[in-house]
C-alpha cells in the first residue's frame, strides 16, 4: 500500500528530507471519484516502482484540519485538479490532467466544490506521474533526468498529448533569447494587434540613451508636426492617435449598438486583458518560474490560472447560464468544454507559447459572449456559490479578476527588482492604447476597416523609421 503522509508531515519539512518531489493527493472519501483515483493509484502502485519517486501526502477536503485546509489554501483554487506535484518549498511543478478538479469554497469553507469527475484511466495517471517528475527536475535545474523520463514518455508515444506535448518541450530545451516574452507570442486578433506588436518590437530595438535623441524622420500630422521631437515624444503621439481614432469609431457606432451595458462589461475585460500583457512587456523568461514570494504562486502559474478561470471556469459557467435559458441542448460539463478550449500545455518553456495559448482562448470567448443581450443579464445560476448570482456579476467578475492579478504580477515584478526600459514603459503605453481601440471597435470590426487601414498605415511607417533609429 501506499504510505501516504498527512499535512502535518508537509509542515514539519519531512518531505525535504526525502530529497523527493511531494505528490499531493486533495482527496475527500465523501466522493466516488476520489475514491476511484486512490483505489487506482493503489493498482499503479502494485505494478511498479513509479510512486517510490515521490513523497505522498494525502489531505481531506471534507471537514479539513487546519494544515489540511492551507495546503487546500496554497493548491486549490478555480477548477484545480486534486493531484499536484510539488517542489520542496510548496511550490508546484505539474497540475494533473484528467483526474477531478475542485473549487475552493472561500468563505469559511468545510469542503471544495466539485467541478468534474475527471476522464482518467491507469495509463493516464501512470503519464503524468512521469511527466510530473520530468518536470519536476527540468525546474529543478536538473536537466539530463528530466530528459531521459521525457525521451521514455516519447519514446512510448502514448494516448496522453498533454504528457507528450510537455515532454517534447523539455527534450527540445526551448528557451527564449531573453530578450523578450510576451512580444513573441501570436498576437492575431487582428491585422491592428499585428502591426502594432511589430512597432514595439522596433521600438524596443532602441536604447533608452536614445529617446531623447533629435527625430530624423518625418513629422507627426497636423498640430503634431510641433511634437515630434524625440522617440519619446513620438511615443506619446502614437499613443495619442490610437485613444483618437477609438474615440472617433465609439462616436460612429455607439447609437448603433443593441446591447450597451454587455459591450461596456467585455470592453473593460478586454482592456484588463491587455493591461495585463502589457506589464510582461521586457520581462524575461528567466523570471517566470520565480517564487519571489512564500506561499504566492510564480507568474507563469498566475497566467496559466487566469486562462483556466476565463477558458474553462468562469466561462464556461456564463455560456451554461445563458444556454440554459435559450439552448439547453448545448449545456456541456466542464471535461467536453476543456477539450474545445484546449489543455494549457505551456506551464514549462517559452512563455510566447503560453501567451498565444492565452489569445486564443481569450479572443474565442469575446466572440462568444459578444451576443450576450442586455436582457440577459439578470438571469440567475448557481455554482460553487450557496446562492445564486447574476449573470452580470459573473461577467463584471472576468474584468476585475484580471484586476486582481495584475496588482500580483507587479508585486511579485517589483520582489525580484525588475526594472523596465523606458522603451518597454512606452510601448505599454502604446498597447493599452491599441486596446482602446478594440474595445471601441468590438463587434464593429468590419464597418471600421477605413479607421483601422489609416492606423496601420500610420503604425507601420513608425515602425519602419524606429527599426532605422534603432541603427544608428
Amino acid at each position: 500500500m501506499i504510505n501516504w503522509k498527512n499535512s502535518d508531515s508537509f509542515y514539519n519539512n519531512e518531505h525535504q528530507g526525502s530529497g523527493k518531489p511531494v505528490l499531493l493527493f486533495i482527496h475527500s472519501d465523501q466522493l466516488s471519484c476520489c475514491n476511484d483515483l486512490d483505489s487506482l493509484l493503489e493498482n499503479i502502485n502494485n505494478q511498479d516502482s513509479i510512486l517510490e519517486n515521490y513523497f505522498p501526502i494525502r489531505v481531506s477536503s471534507f471537514n479539513p484540519s487546519e494544515n489540511d485546509k492551507k495546503l487546500i489554501n496554497n493548491h486549490i483554487f478555480v477548477a484545480s485538479p486534486v493531484l499536484q506535484v510539488l517542489n520542496h518549498d510548496g511550490s508546484r511543478s505539474h497540475e494533473f490532467s484528467y483526474v477531478p478538479r475542485q473549487t475552493r469554497h472561500s468563505k469559511g469553507y468545510s469542503y471544495t466544490h466539485n467541478e468534474n469527475d475527471g476522464v482518467f484511466n491507469e495509463d493516464l495517471v501512470r503519464s503524468q506521474l512521469e511527466i510530473g517528475l520530468a518536470k519536476y527536475h527540468f525546474l529543478n535545474k536538473n536537466q539530463d533526468k528530466a530528459s531521459d523520463i521525457a525521451e521514455k514518455i516519447i519514446t512510448k508515444n502514448s494516448n496522453d498529448p498533454n504528457a507528450y506535448n510537455q515532454a517534447k518541450i523539455i527534450i527540445d530545451k526551448k528557451e527564449n533569447d531573453g530578450y523578450s516574452s510576451f512580444l513573441d507570442s501570436k498576437i492575431n486578433y487582428s491585422e491592428l494587434s499585428i502591426a502594432t506588436v511589430r512597432l514595439l518590437n522596433n521600438l524596443r530595438k532602441i536604447e533608452d540613451r536614445l529617446v531623447m535623441k533629435e527625430w530624423p524622420y518625418t513629422d507627426g500630422d497636423g498640430d503634431w508636426k510641433w511634437y515630434t521631437d524625440c522617440v519619446r515624444e513620438l511615443s506619446f503621439q502614437i499613443y495619442q492617435e490610437l485613444i483618437t481614432t477609438a474615440n472617433n469609431i465609439e462616436l460612429a457606432v455607439g447609437p448603433r449598438r443593441k446591447n450597451k451595458k454587455n459591450h461596456l462589461i467585455l470592453s473593460n475585460w478586454h482592456k484588463n486583458y491587455r493591461k495585463l500583457q502589457s506589464d510582461f512587456i521586457g520581462v524575461p523568461d528567466e523570471m517566470l518560474d520565480i517564487i519571489a514570494l512564500k506561499h504566492e504562486r510564480s507568474l507563469r502559474e498566475n497566467i496559466v490560472h487566469c486562462i483556466l478561470c476565463e477558458g474553462s471556469a468562469h466561462g464556461l459557467q456564463i455560456l451554461n447560464t445563458v444556454n440554459e435559458k435559450n439552448n439547453p441542448e448545448c449545456i456541456i460539463d466542464f471535461e467536453t468544454h476543456q477539450a474545445q478550449v484546449g489543455e494549457v500545455t505551456a506551464d514549462i518553456g517559452p512563455a510566447a507559447d503560453l501567451f498565444s495559448h492565452y489569445e486564443s482562448v481569450h479572443t474565442k470567448m469575446i466572440n462568444q459572449l459578444k451576443y450576450i443581450k442586455d436582457s440577459e443579464l439578470d438571469i440567475k445560476s448557481k455554482w460553487w456559490e450557496p446562492e445564486a448570482v447574476t449573470l452580470k456579476f459573473r461577467l463584471d467578475r472576468l474584468g476585475w479578476h484580471l484586476q486582481d492579478h495584475i496588482c500580483t504580477h507587479r508585486k511579485l515584478l517589483s520582489e525580484m527588482n525588475f526594472k523596465p526600459n523606458l522603451v518597454d514603459t512606452f510601448s505599454q503605453v502604446i498597447f493599452e492604447g491599441m486596446a482602446q481601440v478594440e474595445c471601441s471597435s468590438l463587434g464593429f470590426e468590419k464597418q471600421c476597416k477605413d479607421e483601422f487601414s489609416s492606423l496601420i498605415a500610420m503604425i507601420n511607417k513608425r515602425a519602419d523609421e524606429f527599426l532605422e533609429f534603432s541603427k544608428k
